[in-house]
């Protein structure tokens, strides 16, 4: 059967989307990421997350994608500080609840929670974070009942190494090597839905012999991105396990769990989706887009972008057409920029030459591949020269 694939808001960099069908329509709720001009870090530092905007449609592949604007920003929230990354909004009585992450003006991650009377909001926060939250990426649970559960947490730069049983630590302590890997967190919601209702609780993912995951095992253990679903009275908890770039599962009886490992969902879609992996060329468009900052910013990216292919096709060798076709677009579209530097067309031509050393068995479309070698031969000097090439529409970024 073949695939159909559609990119939904291809003029700006959206990512981390919640999806609920609220009154027969699709509602889309991502996180926003602006230019920052930070160079990238594990503690994500150069995010420039200021905002949040609602999309909604009634047919995904077919239909209209309605933008309904900045629903939420900093500037509202009475205890902001910086980063709004992650969210998920839940409906209850007829009201909507948006859960956040936020760093408060201490920089530390906490969770608020915002309300409005429509899906689409706006919403109006409230003035102060959940009373004992920490950490990011807040995922919402009704479980039937009229008891709604909130999954959070994330390492690195989400902070949950920082805390033990609840509590800050002085220094962050990432278990290592047989040690039992930091877990996601679950607390039920009160009923108002706007504290925790219990303090937070451990979401325990164990091994096929039923012992808890440890933080060596890097392939399975929980990273970020907690999500819970409810199907034929079991408790599916997706989540990522991050630096290693896997979308896996596991299955538990009840919304506390323990949860039994049960695989990664699907390889291919975790390092071809923009969603989880980046599209190389909406990055390669949006880090672009600061005059001040983007000959510098070109070369980051170009770096990144090549380091993290060599890292993916370790792992997932046979996905090596689809991801190569999307690094050579990438090269190719980076070359066509009138403020490269002598510096970048040196590097975009050092990797288009390892590309064509490495390539093996992979053949992109005969555009994409005559335009990387192209860059290969022609010398730096012509390439800083030669006119700006038309600026491809959206459409054909995904195409």
């Amino acid at each position: 059967m073949k695939k159909e694939m559609r990119y939904l808001v291809p003029g700006d960099y959206m990512a981390d989307p919640a999806v609920h069908v609220f009154n027969n329509r699709v509602y889309i709720y991502p996180s926003h990421d602006w230019e920052s001009g930070i160079e990238e870090n594990d503690n994500g530092d150069h995010f420039n997350m200021k905002d949040y905007h609602v999309f909604s449609t009634d047919d995904i592949m077919n239909g209209e994608i309605k933008d309904h604007g900045v629903v939420l920003q900093v500037e509202d929230i009475p205890w902001a500080g910086r980063q709004l990354w992650d969210c998920d909004v839940a409906r209850k009585d007829g009201k909507y609840y948006m859960y956040f992450p936020l760093k408060d003006q201490n920089d530390i991650f906490r969770i608020g929670v915002a309300v409005s009377d429509n899906p689409e909001g706006p919403f109006v926060p409230q003035a102060n974070p959940m009373k004992g939250s920490y950490s990011i990426d807040p995922a919402i649970l009704d479980n039937g009942d009229g008891d709604f559960y909130m999954y959070f947490g994330g390492l690195w730069g989400g902070q949950l190494q920082r805390y033990r049983d609840n509590k800050a630590l002085e220094c962050a302590v990432l278990p290592e090597g047989d040690e039992q890997a930091l877990p996601a967190r679950v607390a039920k919601l009160s009923k108002d839905m706007l504290e925790f209702a219990e303090e937070p609780k451990a979401v325990v993912i164990l091994d096929e012999n039923g012992k808890p995951l440890t933080g060596g095992d890097n392939e399975r253990r929980f990273f970020e991105a907690s999500w819970m679903h409810k199907y034929n009275g079991k408790y599916y908890f997706s989540y990522s396990t991050g630096d290693t770039h896997r979308l896996c599962y596991a299955i538990g009886d009840n919304p506390y769990g323990p949860f039994t490992y049960q695989g990664v969902m699907n390889a291919a879609k975790v390092v071809c989706d923009p969603r989880v992996v980046y599209n190389y060329r909406q990055r390669a468009s949006s880090v672009m887009q600061s005059p001040a900052a983007r000959a510098q910013i070109a070369i980051d990216r170009i770096d990144f972008m090549a380091k993290r292919r060599e890292k993916v096709l370790e792992r997932f060798p046979e996905l090596r057409r689809k991801f190569d076709i999307s690094f050579v677009d990438a090269l190719s579209y980076l070359a066509d920029y009138p403020d490269n530097t002598e510096e970048s067309i040196r590097l975009l031509k050092y990797y288009a030459r390892r590309y064509f050393l490495q390539r093996g068995n992979t053949f992109p479309p005969r555009y994409l591949l005559k335009a990387v070698f192209l860059m290969y031969v022609t010398s730096t000097e012509k390439l800083l020269k030669r006119p700006q090439a038309k600026k491809p529409s959206p459409e054909d970024y995904y195409a």
